[in-house]
């Protein structure tokens, strides 16, 4: 009988390391003064926290790469926040550009294109382009009205 519960026991925790991987769990929205993405890079001090009102407009996420493929580097996981809603353009964003913000984040695909979110967001200064934003998502939920 012990050894039948032993290995009922054993089953159950393989199967629940096998359950596929887990999403990281953002929290809610922090309690932090609200920035525009313009402001982020205008007049908002920087390193900081904020929230920011946007819309998604990319999710940007890197697939897997096969066991024992060669596989190209791609871009950081995060999303593309837009300041109106509208998508960026054809050839892409500027650099700077304050209609845009790219926020790095753990699983984007939680976060849908086209819908309005309201995020917290660490913000820093570009490492080689001082008037770039670097963010990093800390928390979100839907924005009012979704």
């Amino acid at each position: 009988m012990k050894r039948m519960l032993a290995a009922l026991a054993c089953a159950g925790l393989l199967a629940a390391c096998d359950a596929g991987p887990d999403l990281h769990d953002y929290p809610g929205l922090f309690d932090l003064p609200e920035a525009t993405i313009a402001e982020l890079y205008t007049t908002a001090p920087v390193p900081g926290r904020y929230n920011v009102r946007a819309t998604v407009v990319r999710v940007y996420a890197c697939p897997p790469c096969p066991p024992n493929a060669l596989c190209a580097p791609c871009s950081p996981d995060g999303v593309l926040l837009s300041a109106s809603g509208a998508p960026p353009p054809p050839g892409g964003t500027e650099p700077g550009d304050p209609s845009f913000l790219f926020v790095l984040a753990e699983d984007p695909e939680q976060l849908d294109e086209g819908r309005r979110y309201a995020l917290s967001v660490e913000v820093t200064a570009g490492v080689t382009q001082p008037a770039l934003r670097n963010a990093e998502l800390l928390g979100y939920e839907r924005a009012g009205g979704d």
